[in-house]
């Protein structure tokens, strides 16, 4: 039976809350250039800033992306030679799996949104404290 709209609504509401918990994703990367044998690795990468700077829930794919690495270079793509034409200096670390990526950046946006929540408590106790004191 399907829902209503405010039934819907509802559902969201407590999926989103919910989601207000602390994860035990790993955070490490599993994938490294300097240690492969051929020297290129393909795997995950992420970008936080991106989450922040495009602003909505169908941008955190954009935030983890295909990436290859050599010792010397990296870049984006799935590690093909054309992929490679276009690469930034030195090699990075990267997550082996979609499914890793997406866990380190949740680790990510844990601690960083939680020391924006700490930082709002911090402001309301201040003005608790001068209500009291006026």
């Amino acid at each position: 039976m399907a829902m209503t709209k405010k039934e819907q609504a509802e559902f969201d509401k407590a999926r989103s809350y919910r989601s207000l918990r602390f994860s035990n994703y790993p955070t490490s990367t599993d994938l490294d250039a300097k240690s492969s044998d051929n020297g290129l690795v393909v795997g995950f990468d992420i970008n936080v800033s991106r989450v922040f700077s495009m602003g909505s829930i169908s941008s955190y794919s954009p935030a983890v992306y295909a990436a290859w690495s050599e010792r010397n270079s990296h870049g984006t793509g799935d590690g093909s030679p054309e992929t490679r034409r276009h690469s930034s200096q030195g090699g990075i670390p990267l997550y082996s799996t979609r499914k890793r990526a997406l866990g380190a950046l949740r680790r990510e946006l844990e601690d960083r949104f939680a020391s924006l929540l700490l930082q709002i408590d911090d402001a309301i106790a201040k003005e608790d404290k001068a209500e009291y004191e006026s």
